[in-house]
């Protein structure tokens, strides 16, 4: 993928989309894309976010590690802690230090770079990928990382889990949906080599390879229940930092991996990141010096932050809040009932008000830096119209309607401006925030629902486009089964485009391709963005160095140092 090594992502590279629909697996995974969404950023890179001198490695400069920190991540760490499961801001933040893949890649511009490959392969374009392990990995618990151990974690990966759904399909891990098409097979070549065996050509898909931690076979095979829960099985890996402790929902301490060889070295003797929901409590924390860095800052709160003299920066990307219908009940079965409740919302006011004028409205399914035109309906506030349509598809005036929502700070910020519109157009409107676990609990056990609002950015996974979509439109996936839509007809269309879009090697023919499905997502609006919002971060500069915004929610400390 040619991008450029700038946070301005080269249009023409990102156009080339990759295949890759399957189930995504269990609540746990999905649990964190809603409630890492957007309005998160604190210095969120990958571990290939700067090179190695940034934090003291290859240049020689580094010194070792030095000092104890404290965070605060603003979403919730009681979800999944399993690595191929969770979608969680908080977990998938965290798992960046705790973990490495044979790639990683630069959050900003996609850019892919080994992490515990020695090199990345010659030939992108190629139907298998050949890669070598870097001298002297060790897992945290000192024992050597092999090939075996490569094997086992694109194993987990790729096949089945042996559970079965509701429908007695087998299911797979949740990151299996940005594989599954495309990556066939990894193969043992020898003791410290393995080879990755494709479908298809598929360069995209380098990148995406850092979603596949690689974890101990021995202390992780059979036990993903007990890694799911964060305690008493701890995460573990090859990274720079190793957990000490962890009580989901509070709080997770790091240490300094000294038996550490890869390009970033840990600056921190020991990190603790706690997990504060409540944005005056995070505020506070930065205020009061408690904390050297929050994420998840409130855009009220920028200017208090400020006078306090805190370094705050917004990034931009595919962060959003979105509307999620239950399209198996009366009256969001009918489209025309969905696309009228967006035409119902004042987004001027939803961005001004709510936001403080740090989001965008959407104009498609995907967000504007990749370049793509305004799908056939890109919504604006009409009340006039949503009232027209609601009546075209037989909703009666003063129809109750409840949405649920996830207890993520600028989430509920925007709940009184959509309220405010859905009631200006002739429904009664009962607003329902709850803790993000519990409401996607209650959607997993089929309880039902009308609307949730929710958050989510896929751009943690990755930035090509078809990506980004595969995230929530894929068939048998986690979203597409809570939307109980991707069993209709409109449904198998799309992902039938979804599927031939990913594989023309024609760069005009594809975004031609990707053009229609964005507009035949916004004319099914069964899971559609409401705002883009900027990820919000705030940090100490007396006391860090190396922190940046970046378009992703939670921390990556990787880069930064003591100042």
């Amino acid at each position: 993928m040619n991008l450029k090594k700038s946070p301005e992502i080269n249009r023409r590279g990102v156009l080339k989309l990759g295949g890759a629909f399957a189930s995504a697996a269990a609540i746990s995974a999905a649990l964190a894309a809603c409630s890492g969404g957007p309005s998160s950023t604190v210095a969120v890179t990958s571990n290939s976010g700067g090179d190695a001198s940034s934090s003291g490695g290859a240049s020689g400069t580094y010194s070792g590690p030095s000092g104890d920190i404290t965070a605060v991540v603003g979403y919730g760490s009681n979800q999944s802690w399993d690595p191929f499961e969770t979608a969680s801001a908080f977990c998938m933040a965290a798992n960046r230090h705790i973990y490495e893949g044979l790639v990683t890649f630069d959050l900003s511009t996609g850019e892919a770079s080994p992490a515990l490959a020695k090199a990345l392969p010659t030939e992108k374009a190629a139907t298998s990928w050949t890669f070598e392990l870097r001298d002297g990995a060790k897992f945290h618990d000192g024992s050597d990382v092999t090939i075996d151990d490569v094997v086992f974690s694109f194993d987990r990966a790729l096949k089945p889990t042996g559970a079965k759904a509701d429908d007695g399909s087998e299911k797979f891990v949740y990151i299996n949906t940005f594989f599954r098409a495309w990556l066939k097979e990894a193969v043992k070549v020898d003791d410290t080599t393995v080879q990755l065996n494709l479908n298809y050509p598929f360069d995209l898909g380098l990148a995406r390879l850092e979603m596949i931690k690689i974890v101990s076979k021995s202390a992780f095979d059979g036990k993903w229940a007990e890694l799911a829960t964060g305690a008493p099985l701890l995460p573990m890996g090859t990274g720079p930092y190793k957990v000490t402790a962890n009580v989901p929902g509070t709080s997770t301490t790091f240490a300094a991996n000294a038996d550490y060889t890869g390009p970033f070295k840990p600056n921190f003797n020991t990190m603790q990141w706690q997990s504060i929901t409540d944005a005056t409590a995070r505020v506070n924390k930065l205020v009061s010096g408690e904390a050297v860095a929050s994420d998840n800052v409130p855009a009220a709160n920028i200017e208090t932050l400020k006078a306090a003299g805190k370094t705050v920066e917004t990034g931009s990307g595919a962060g959003c809040a979105f509307l999620m219908f239950n399209t198996a009940a009366k009256p969001f079965d009918d489209p025309r009932a969905r696309q009228a409740l967006f035409h119902a919302i004042d987004y001027d006011k939803l961005i001004s008000v709510a936001l403080r004028g740090t989001g965008q409205v959407p104009k498609s399914a995907l967000p504007d830096f990749l370049g793509f035109a305004a799908a056939t309906n890109a919504f604006a506030y009409d009340a006039a119209k949503a009232k027209s349509l609601l009546a075209e598809a037989g909703v009666p005036a003063g129809q109750k309607v409840e949405l649920l929502s996830v207890n993520v700070t600028w989430v509920q910020d925007c709940l009184p401006v959509i309220q405010e519109g859905w009631k200006a157009a002739g429904l009664d409107v009962t607003l329902s925030p709850m803790d993000t676990a519990a409401l996607f609990k209650k959607m997993d056990q089929n309880a039902g629902y009308q609307i949730a609002l929710g958050a989510g950015n896929p751009q943690q996974f990755g930035t090509d486009p078809d990506l980004l979509l595969r995230n929530y439109y894929a068939k048998g996936g986690l979203w597409m089964k809570y939307t109980k839509w991707d069993a209709s007809e409109p449904a198998g269309a799309l992902f039938t485009a979804m599927d031939t879009a990913a594989q023309e090697t024609d760069a005009a023919k594809q975004k031609e391709q990707l053009q229609a499905i964005l507009n035949t997502m916004s004319e099914e609006v069964v899971l559609y963005p409401v705002v883009w919002a900027n990820n919000i971060t705030g940090w100490d500069p007396t006391r860090l160095t190396g922190i940046k915004a970046l378009p992703i929610p939670g921390l990556d400390m990787n880069p930064a140092k003591n100042a």
